[in-house]
């Protein structure tokens, strides 16, 4: 298991980029699913008896609205996912040999850079538009502001994967019988 030294560490850079494109993804998703739910729900058409809106929302709308409400979910589930997975590698890949720390230091520090870089471009990205200020301020609030504080949420989830890593908990020997 030496040999995978530094892997939980260099995994915040991973996550950085993962956050990154997938709130981009779910945000594309979420406007487009609601871009069409919007223009279905507005053709005021009338079949024989049946009105499209009130038919439309009676049945395909309200699974719209279902993913619509789950993409919110997902984003932030998915987010946090992540960095349980994080912490749960570095304790299973943990290590005596603290010689390998300023190594890990300058991963997080390299993590943290790249992560501000991260958060200013979505923050350009979100201002570009006014639809992208609906969809990702009003909408997809709590992801956005997941990435938007990705400088701050790497450093504390870095310094926890070290913390985790190097942390002197004894390992238990696997049980073993012995015939003498």
């Amino acid at each position: 298991m030496d040999s995978k030294r530094g892997f939980s560490t260099i995994m915040l850079v991973f996550f950085i980029f993962t956050a990154f494109f997938l709130i981009i993804i779910l945000g594309s998703f979420f406007f487009g699913f609601q871009l069409f739910n919007d223009t279905a729900s507005g053709i005021n058409v009338t079949l024989g008896t049946q009105n499209f809106a009130e038919e439309y929302q009676k049945t395909v709308g309200r699974g719209f609205n279902a993913i619509l409400s789950a993409i919110i979910t997902s984003s932030v589930a998915l987010l946090l996912g992540m960095v349980l997975m994080m912490l749960l590698v570095s304790y299973k890949f943990r290590s005596d040999n603290f010689i390998l720390i300023p190594l890990d230091l300058f991963i997080v520090v390299a993590a943290f850079i790249t992560a501000v870089y991260i958060s200013t471009a979505f923050d350009s990205f979100i201002n570009a538009n006014s639809i992208f200020i609906d969809v990702f301020t009003i909408n997809l609030q709590v992801a956005s502001k997941f990435v938007l504080n990705l400088p701050i949420i790497v450093t504390i989830t870095g310094a926890l994967i070290m913390l985790v890593h190097y942390l002197p908990l004894k390992r238990r020997e696997p049980n073993v019988l012995q015939f003498n």
